[in-house]
């Protein structure tokens, strides 16, 4: 299992309003993450090998944001 940890600055407007992608996969929200502080669950079956792509997209004229703060979580295997 994988999660993405996002951290955000506290200028960021509406990070709910963000999609988030790990290796062209979309990985929505965890149940409960909210705040400057989000959480996104990775499928197994998004994770490469060797390196991992994230995007994080707006929507068309949405609010700027300020990421501080990117963790990618890897459990067990070899990834």
């Amino acid at each position: 299992a994988a999660e993405l940890r996002l951290g955000f600055a506290p200028t960021t407007v509406a990070p709910d309003q963000l999609r988030v992608f790990v290796n062209s996969t979309e990985c929505p929200p965890a149940a409960g993450s909210a705040g400057l502080d989000r959480r996104y669950p990775v499928p197994e079956s998004a994770m490469q090998d060797e390196a991992q792509v994230v995007e994080i997209v707006t929507p068309p004229g949405g609010p700027p944001f300020k990421l501080v703060r990117l963790e990618l979580f890897v459990a067990g295997g070899s990834r």
